[in-house]
């Protein structure tokens, strides 16, 4: 490299802007961000009403049932143990539905 080029260089590298800062990783920010009721409900009745109103269409993703699923398990656990359910002064209209959704869910796990 001549004399001319290096001088060049060494000026190029004066003038080009400082590096961006490094994003910090998504792992680290995740537990910052607020989170949806959805990913933080523990109560399987209302994880059911935010998927309910979450989905236009009435569809649930398959990860989700099985999160509701899990809550249900734990629930029946907790009743079996002779702790007593968290919500038992519900209008019976909303309860029927609830129960007609547990035995759908108690259906597909029979099929599964």
């Amino acid at each position: 490299m001549d004399e001319n080029n290096r001088k060049k260089l060494e000026a190029l590298g004066r003038t080009l802007p400082k590096p961006l800062p490094v994003p910090e990783p998504a792992a680290r920010r995740k537990g910052t961000d607020p989170r949806h009721p959805v990913e933080t409900s523990q109560d399987p009745e209302q994880l059911f009403y935010q998927l309910m109103g979450a989905s236009p269409d009435g569809s649930i993703p398959p990860h989700m049932l099985e999160r509701l699923r899990d809550l249900e398990r734990q629930r029946q656990t907790a009743a079996a143990a002779g702790r007593s359910p968290s919500n038992q002064s519900r209008p019976t209209a909303e309860q029927d539905l609830y129960l007609q959704f547990q035995q759908q869910l108690e259906d597909a796990d029979a099929d599964e």
